[in-house]
């Protein structure tokens, strides 16, 4: 089975200083010596959590960013220094390098601008606290407007296609104004082309 998915790719652009936005719901950064955070916090875990912290077990991510207020968790993101489990930006470049993803927002909360809080205090952290600005981030293409990137100066500066093949294989390409092809078998790169 074949599986076809068209993608925009992001790049933070310093365009202008980023401010920190303050907000009541409060917000944490796990990294893996932090884990018994969560468990404390006594969240209640859905499942895109559940996955960010394994790949925060098993190294695949560096930190987990949670927006939550009481129990609830509001927004989840996962960031990589220098490696990506987003397949366009796996061994992306050699410079230091920061990409944000997956990300999830619970959809009692969409809406309501944690998407773009939640950009927000990532890139601030990531500039702030790794000293890297090459932040990147991708999204499914869409004819709308993601303010969410404006505001956060996430510009689009490329395009990606990624292929799935029976959800083993997968090819993903990078076009536009640079050109990259890297196929996987499920997570290991097992070919990189330019």
């Amino acid at each position: 089975m074949f599986k076809f998915g068209f993608y925009s790719l992001y790049r933070y652009q310093e365009f202008k200083i980023l401010n920190k936005v303050n907000s009541s719901a409060s917000n944490l950064f796990i990294y893996n010596k932090d884990q018994e955070k969560i468990n404390k916090l006594n969240l209640i875990i859905d499942k895109n959590l559940k996955n960010l912290i394994l790949k925060l077990k098993y190294k695949k991510i560096d930190f987990i960013f949670l927006i939550y207020e009481g129990k609830n968790v509001i927004h989840s993101s996962g960031v990589g220094i220098n490696k990506s489990i987003d397949r366009f930006f796996y061994k992306f470049q050699k410079n230091n390098y920061s990409v944000i993803g997956p990300t999830f927002t619970n959809p009692s909360y969409r809406k309501r601008g944690f998407y773009k809080l939640a950009l927000n205090i990532q890139i601030f952290h990531i500039i702030n606290q790794h000293n890297i600005n090459d932040i990147f981030i991708s999204t499914k293409r869409s004819n709308r407007i993601m303010n969410s990137f404006e505001v956060n100066n996430l510009k689009e500066f490329s395009s990606g296609l990624e292929i799935s093949i029976f959800n083993k294989f997968f090819v993903n390409i990078v076009y536009k104004k640079k050109f990259h092809l890297n196929l996987f078998f499920n997570d290991k790169l097992i070919l990189k082309f330019g």
